[in-house]
């Protein structure tokens, strides 16, 4: 816990300037829990390494106070759980994922925005991912989820392992799903791209945003559930907008675009 007070100072400052890495827990670590309202790892020079039972980064009040980016981090794979934001808030801060993460228990990330820039694995049956955004969920073509993932070769071979995206998690303003080229593997369990609450049970709603108006946008996808049901539910940008603006709940853009549940059902609401 720290007190922020220049405009470039951190409440917990682990960028690492120019020394040789920084540590933190090995495979005997419990709980590594690292709190503050600013937690900065953006301009290490170096790894900071994280290991131990399980690890929480999260504000000291109910929210961070500025963007919170995860790279240049490297997380140890004997890490039990991985939560990321305030799970009670709907005035988290944004979060942006850029280092890879390969968890052997459940993902939990919560922000006002959520950014994947990357891989997000667990490695543990029954390990579910969930990224929880009051507005907006996106990412880049780097961005890829797979549960169940024991060997760490991007399938799904331990059952069990639901992946959740839920926008608009506070239902107020909108919060739309855009992740280019996103790739999500499950083994018979749901993959559910939506929003309204924190359970995904309504609808992931488009907004004003450039290139944001369609509660879902598709620009090549590809979603495999094995036997799990595969949901999406999308609403588009409540107001006028430009003739040459996509207007769809749903809309498959661009690229291509694969979902397959396997047995499973499949919804586009």
């Amino acid at each position: 816990t720290g007190n922020s007070g220049a405009s470039n100072d951190k409440d917990i400052d682990l960028r690492n300037g120019t020394v040789g890495g920084l540590t933190i827990g090995d495979s005997d670590t419990g709980t590594v829990a690292i709190s503050g309202d600013q937690i900065d790892f953006s301009t290490s020079t170096s790894n900071v390494n994280i290991n131990g039972g399980a690890l929480t980064l999260a504000p000291n009040s109910d929210n961070f106070s500025s963007t919170l980016t995860l790279e240049n981090v490297t997380l140890g794979s004997n890490l039990g759980a991985l939560t990321i934001g305030e799970s009670a808030s709907n005035a988290n801060a944004d979060v942006i994922i850029s280092s890879a993460a390969t968890i052997a228990g459940a993902i939990n990330i919560y922000g006002a925005n959520v950014t994947l820039n990357n891989i997000l694995r667990t490695t543990t049956a029954n390990s579910n991912v969930n990224l929880i955004a009051s507005g907006t969920i996106s990412g880049n073509s780097s961005a890829a989820i797979y549960t169940g993932d024991s060997d760490s070769n991007n399938t799904a071979d331990l059952t069990g392992g639901s992946v959740l995206l839920a926008a608009d998690s506070d239902n107020s303003s909108g919060g739309a799903i855009r992740i280019a080229s996103l790739v999500i593997r499950t083994n018979a369990a749901n993959i559910t791209l939506a929003g309204g609450d924190a359970s995904g049970s309504g609808y992931a709603q488009g907004i004003s945003a450039s290139g944001q108006w369609e509660g879902i946008r598709a620009d090549g996808i590809d979603l495999a559930s094995n036997g799990g049901d595969i949901v999406l539910r999308g609403k588009s940008h409540n107001g006028s907008e430009s003739s040459n603006h996509g207007t769809s709940g749903i809309m498959m853009h661009s690229g291509t675009n694969s979902i397959n549940a396997g047995t499973g059902a499949i919804t586009i609401d």
